[in-house]
C-alpha cells in the first residue's frame, strides 16, 4: 500500500469514526446563508457547528445553543 492509499485508508477510518464527511451539502449552506442575511449570526455559527462538529460535546452544546435560539424566535 503506497502513501495514497494509506491516506485514503486513513482517512476513511476518521469519517467512519467521526461519523460525516467534512462536505456540507447546498441545503446546508443555503440554511446558514439565511441565517445571516437574516441578521442571526449566532444561529448562523450554532447551526455550522451542528453540521461540522460531531464530538458528543460539541454537538450537545450546540444543540443547547439551538434550544435557547428557537425560545427566541431567533431558530428556524
Amino acid at each position: 500500500m503506497d502513501a495514497s492509499e494509506k491516506k485514503k485508508a486513513a482517512r476513511a477510518e476518521w469519517e467512519k469514526r467521526v461519523g460525516y464527511s467534512a462536505a456540507l451539502s447546498v441545503e446546508q449552506v443555503d440554511q446558514i446563508l439565511s441565517d445571516v442575511e437574516q441578521g442571526r449570526p449566532t444561529a448562523a455559527r450554532v447551526r455550522l457547528q451542528l453540521y461540522l462538529n460531531r464530538s458528543f460535546e460539541t454537538w450537545y452544546l450546540a444543540e443547547q445553543q439551538a434550544a435557547l435560539l428557537a425560545a427566541k424566535g431567533e431558530w428556524s
